[in-house]
């Protein structure tokens, strides 16, 4: 430093005051360019130090599967914010299953930008921001000191969690399982059926339900008969009579590679059901597979999903289908369908006897009658009668 000064006098013929400005601007130089290697350290430092005390929760509505958690996160946490320091609110589409099937009531949610809010006597922090992208989408980031990690686990539980505990129903749709509201059923005790085909299936899938893990990965129905029997109803029965969620399958919205993954997803101890199996070109025709759309859904990957070399677990899987003759032997044989049933027409005396108890009324129908006539006859018979005489009211 002082070989440097030394010099810079030398230059100015040792004029004081030009050697003064020279290494005042030397120093400014120099402060300069260290301020700006250094100007990242400090929000390095800050970052490190947050990242040490602080998690972080991040939840966005990027796809529909994930639009009912995200609308439930903001709604929670704008019922818990601090006025002073949330002051944007917005709308949003909340999923209430307790209020009807659908359940789609509009309610307040969180704004763009920063809410401090309280969750369970522990401050947290949201954050929502519009995220850019070709589709652009919503997200929300809560923050919470490290010894609140189990609350923020419970606040994550609380928006995944259901407000009702009866079965979920999830559709595929395009590459996920969305969710579409809950079984609103009594089971059984809703359907007049066969007696014996009651005990019937109640006996097969009760047997399956009771085993160990170990003994039966899955156990796979198959209903068919009339138009009208009540198929669909006796798998939303199962559904309820056993408490297990159910996932829908439309085989024809599917292909190879997007039913396999939309099988694997099932998890364990839910229900699939697959309806109309016969409805589509593979279950029906292998010759047919040429034609159909690309990518296609053949035979070959129906099968590799439903019964591949990783077995579904603890899975009950319902196939329906009008007209077991078109279905392809590969589909249905033994080991691949464990139970088949054929739906009966509903007895004379089973629909009189029936009527009598629900209604307290006589009913003389002489003939068999299928599900669906025996529905819009206690939908009408419910018209007629305000009160019903039992509990099994439809």
């Amino acid at each position: 430093m002082n070989e440097l000064i030394l010099q810079i006098r030398a230059l100015t013929n040792e004029d004081p005051l030009l050697t003064a400005v020279i290494v005042g601007i030397l120093l400014f130089i120099f402060a300069g360019l260290l301020g700006y290697m250094l100007k990242d350290v400090p929000a390095k430092i800050v970052r490190s130090i947050s990242r040490l005390l602080f998690l972080r929760l991040t939840i966005d509505d990027s796809h529909t599967s994930r639009t009912e958690v995200f609308n439930k996160l903001s709604y929670l946490i704008s019922n818990t914010t601090i006025p002073l320091f949330s002051r944007s609110i917005s709308q949003a589409v909340y999923i209430d299953y307790s209020a009807s099937y659908d359940g789609l009531i509009s309610v307040k949610s969180i704004g763009y930008g920063t809410h401090l809010f309280k969750y369970d006597g522990s401050l947290m922090m949201a954050t929502r921001t519009k995220i850019d992208s070709s589709m652009p989408y919503d997200s929300i980031q809560v923050s919470a000191p490290w010894w609140s990690k189990g609350k923020l686990h419970s606040l994550l539980e609380d928006t995944r969690g259901d407000i009702s505990e009866q079965p979920k129903v999830h559709i595929f749709e395009e590459t996920e399982w969305c969710r579409y509201g809950t079984l609103k059923s009594a089971g059984f005790s809703d359907l007049v059926l066969d007696e014996d085909f009651r005990q019937d299936i109640l006996r097969e899938v009760g047997n399956f339900a009771g085993r160990g893990k170990s003994v039966m990965s899955k156990l796979t129905v198959l209903l068919h008969g009339l138009t009208g029997t009540g198929k669909t109803g006796i798998a939303r029965a199962l559904a309820v009579e056993y408490s297990r969620d159910l996932y829908i399958l439309n085989l024809s919205t599917v292909n190879d590679a997007t039913v396999h993954k939309a099988i694997r997803k099932v998890p364990p101890g839910a229900m699939l059901l697959i309806e109309d199996c016969d409805c589509v070109k593979a279950t029906v025709s292998r010759a047919a597979e040429s034609n159909v759309d690309n990518p296609p859904l053949t035979l070959g990957g129906v099968l590799n999903a439903l019964d591949g070399v990783i077995p579904l677990e603890d899975c009950l899987v319902v196939m329906t289908t009008n007209h077991l003759e078109r279905l392809d032997p590969a589909l249905i044989r033994k080991g691949r369908v464990d139970v088949n049933f054929e739906v009966p027409l509903i007895s004379a005396q089973q629909v009189n006897d029936d009527y009598k108890e629900r209604f307290g009324a006589v009913l003389n129908v002489t003939e068999p009658m299928l599900g669906c006539e025996v529905y819009e006859l206690h939908r009408k018979a419910s018209l007629r009668y305000s009160v019903c005489h039992t509990k099994k009211c439809w």
